[in-house]
Formats: structure tokens, sequence, C-alpha cells
């Protein structure tokens, strides 16, 4: 059997499983993406990110992520806007 084995910890384990087994093997259904989608929006990290960003990491259609998002009533939050440091006046 050949396998790929990836280093890094659990969270960069759970974060790479959303886009995979999408080019190969048996296709995921609708419901492992709406799954896949729901869970990213429940994520912290990704709750804020906006429909293309979730679909690209997941490898979805940005119209599918944003019918869910729609569907599950989760409006679209914003990301909020950092500043640039201010340079000191010498």
């Amino acid at each position: 059997v050949e396998t790929v084995v990836h280093k890094g910890s659990e969270r960069d384990a759970e974060k790479f499983s959303w886009g995979v087994n999408d080019k190969h093997g048996l296709p995921r259904s609708n419901a492992t993406k709406r799954l896949i989608v729901l869970k990213m929006l429940d994520d912290p990290e990704y709750s804020t990110e906006s429909d293309r960003e979730i679909a690209r990491v997941a490898n979805l259609s940005h119209t599918f992520v944003q019918n869910i998002r729609k569907e599950a009533g989760r409006p679209k939050t914003e990301k909020p806007v950092e500043k640039p440091a201010e340079k000191p006046i010498k």
C-alpha cells in the first residue's frame, strides 16, 4: 500500500482533511461536503472567512459554500480590519 505522510499537528490534519479526496476515489457526497462547510463555519479561524476562501480550502465551489451558509442561517461576518502599525515620529 502506498502512503503519503505529512508532518504537522492534529489541527493541521483537521484542516488538511477538509480539502482532500475531492479528485480521487469515490466522490464526496453533498452531505459530506455540507458537513465540511458547516464545520468550517463553526471554526473560530474560518468562521469569518469569505465563501471563496472556505471554498478554496475545502476544494468546493464558492456558490456551494454560499448556499450552505444561507441555508444554515449563518450570516457573513466581517473580519476585523488590522490597522498597520504607526511609525514613530523621529
